[in-house]
């Protein structure tokens, strides 16, 4: 055989073996992000005592909602931004609002805990009024938003009209700390029916 051929087949399969290992390593990664087990040495508070300690979450402080779920145990709303502006061809305005559900599966003492950020802005253009909207689901390992707007307020005077700084983090670092240092399991999932599937 040729070294050339020799060569090329030897990195070949070096590369290959590489992209496995950088698979494998990003897999075990994004399970850790996703999974937070139990304090160590904690025993888990029942069910019921739990929920109980996430709604004690709705405080003025915090600029999210707890709430009972007929979809799941516990859902969370937090209305990150709901504003309005005129531009030139008439009103425009924007939405932004986090989702979450909670699952409490007390045979695991596991919370499953999957995300939604639903984001609506409507603008008049030349057309009419446009309307664009996106949802994304699932969860967001390290997801940051802000934006910060200037314009024409629907009063008539100028100034700031949206303005927001938003990181999922801030409720889910907060939900799963609560949940580990009272003896459950903390897990992110992917689907949101498998944290709407009560436990």
């Amino acid at each position: 055989m040729e070294p050339m051929v020799i060569a090329g087949i030897v990195i070949g399969v070096l590369a290959f073996l590489f992209a496995i290992a950088v698979t494998v390593w990003a897999v075990n990664f994004a399970k850790r992000g996703m999974h937070r087990s139990a304090r160590e040495g904690v025993l888990p508070v029942s069910k019921d005592e739990l929920e109980n300690l996430l709604m004690q979450l709705n405080r003025p402080e915090h600029p999210f909602q707890l709430s009972v779920s007929s979809e799941a145990c516990l859902a969370i709303q937090w209305c990150v931004a709901d504003a309005k502006w005129i531009e030139v061809l008439g009103p425009a305005s924007e939405k932004v609002t986090y989702n979450a559900w909670l699952t409490l599966d007390e045979p695991t003492t596991t919370v499953r805990y999957s995300e939604q950020l639903v984001e609506g802005r409507k603008v008049a253009g030349g057309g009419g009024l446009v309307v664009k909207s996106h949802a994304s689901s699932g969860f967001e390992l390290w997801g940051r938003r802000a934006e910060h707007r200037w314009g024409v307020r629907p009063d008539f005077s100028v100034g700031e009209v949206v303005d927001y700084q938003f990181t999922p983090a801030d409720v889910k670092d907060l939900v799963g700390q609560l949940v580990t240092d009272n003896g459950w399991n903390f897990d992110l999932v992917l689907f949101q029916r498998h944290a709407k599937a009560k436990g």
